[in-house]
C-alpha cells in the first residue's frame, strides 16, 4: 500500500481532492462534547499515524488545511490540545 492510501485509510480527517489531498476534513457537530470528542479521535489517529510513518512535515500539512476554509472551533482545538497533552506527556 502506497504512503498516500495510507494516509487515506488510516486518517477519517483526509480527503482526496482534485489536486491533491485534503489534510482536514471539517466537521458540523451538535455539542461541545462531540466536537471535543471527534478531536481527541482525530488526534490519536493522526500521533499514531505521525509516529508509525515518522512524518512531522504532516503536521505542517494538516495545520494549513484546518486553517484554510473552515476556520478554528471546537473539533480543531480539541485536536490540537490532545497534540500539545501528548507532546508534554510523552503519550
Amino acid at each position: 500500500m502506497s504512503y498516500r492510501e495510507s494516509i487515506l485509510r488510516e486518517l477519517s480527517f483526509v480527503s482526496l481532492k482534485t489536486t491533491g489531498l485534503n489534510f482536514w476534513m471539517p466537521t458540523v457537530v451538535s455539542s461541545i462534547e462531540q466536537g471535543a470528542a471527534i478531536g481527541k479521535e482525530r488526534a490519536e489517529q493522526f500521533l499514531r499515524f505521525m509516529r508509525e510513518h515518522e512524518d512531522p512535515v504532516l503536521l505542517t500539512r494538516v495545520g494549513n488545511s484546518m486553517m484554510g476554509e473552515a476556520g478554528f472551533d471546537i473539533v480543531e482545538r480539541s485536536f490540537t490540545h490532545h497534540l500539545a497533552e501528548a507532546y508534554i506527556t510523552g503519550k
